[in-house]
């Protein structure tokens, strides 16, 4: 029988940047948990449809304790966001975020000279 685990990634992406970090994460499973498989995931949206934040869903087979080492060390490498988290059922919460990220939403009508900017037609004063 194989346990559960959760990857919470507390950052805005869209559902297709979930699916290639998925994917490299069943790579990093199939060769160091053997038989664990990503069985699901989603992404949670605002209001707005804008993403909050996503989760990866984890089959873990074999050893858990080494698969959620595994896990993450890998979110770790690939840069989780801080927020971010593993959980394992029956186990706490281990944090795996570490950076920082910032959003910036620049419309180009707002701002005054803005859209010559945005348009490659002004230049930028130091």
């Amino acid at each position: 029988m194989s346990q559960h685990m959760r990857v919470h990634l507390a950052f805005s992406h869209q559902p297709e940047h979930r699916h290639s970090l998925e994917a490299a994460l069943q790579e990093v499973l199939n060769r160091r948990s053997p038989g664990s498989q990503i069985d699901g995931g989603g992404t949670l949206l605002s209001k707005d449809r804008e993403p909050l934040s996503s989760d990866i869903e984890i089959a873990v087979a074999g050893f858990p304790e080494q698969t959620l080492s595994v896990v993450t060390q890998f979110m770790k490498s690939v840069g989780a966001p801080r927020g971010s988290f593993v959980v394992l059922d029956g186990f706490d919460a281990v944090p795996c975020g570490v950076t920082e990220g910032l959003g910036l939403y620049l419309n180009g009508t707002d701002l005054p000279g803005l859209g010559v900017l945005l348009a490659g037609e002004g230049v930028a004063a130091s």
